[in-house]
């Protein structure tokens, strides 16, 4: 029976795995801050102010979409640990779950299209640049 579960477990990991791979395109927190980094990519105080405002926003999307992964996963789980085994609800539950994960992946790639919109694409590819380096 737990075989019937292993693809819908297997998409689950390969979707996580691309959301944190598509988040990784740039450097993790308020980069924008280093002197160095601003530096290279020559940030005005008007780029800097845009991405603090574009982070908060985001932010705030991004707590409430982690919760919502994380209740998905809690019922998710609860029904999987229950005594009778309700393929159908737990298959509702598996698609509410990687819809859950989906639109937090959507909502950290929104932030990067901000973050390009913001820096236009030759800044974009520097910071890309710049991120790959120091890795």
């Amino acid at each position: 029976m737990l075989k019937r579960y292993i693809p819908g477990l297997t998409l689950i990991i390969l979707l996580t795995l691309a959301a944190l791979a598509m988040g990784q395109t740039m450097p993790g927190g308020k980069w924008w801050k280093d002197p160095d980094i601003a530096r290279k990519l020559d940030l005005t105080a008007t780029d800097v102010k845009k991405l603090d405002k574009l982070l908060v926003k985001s932010r705030r999307q991004w707590i409430n979409l982690k919760n919502r992964v994380e209740k998905e996963q809690f019922e998710y789980e609860n029904l999987m640990e229950s005594d009778t085994l309700d393929e159908a609800a737990i298959d509702r539950q598996l698609a509410k779950l990687e819809k859950a994960r989906s639109d937090l992946s959507e909502a950290r790639s929104h932030f990067v299209v901000g973050v390009r919109k913001i820096l236009g694409r030759d800044r974009f590819q520097r910071l890309q640049r710049i991120y790959s380096e120091s890795r």
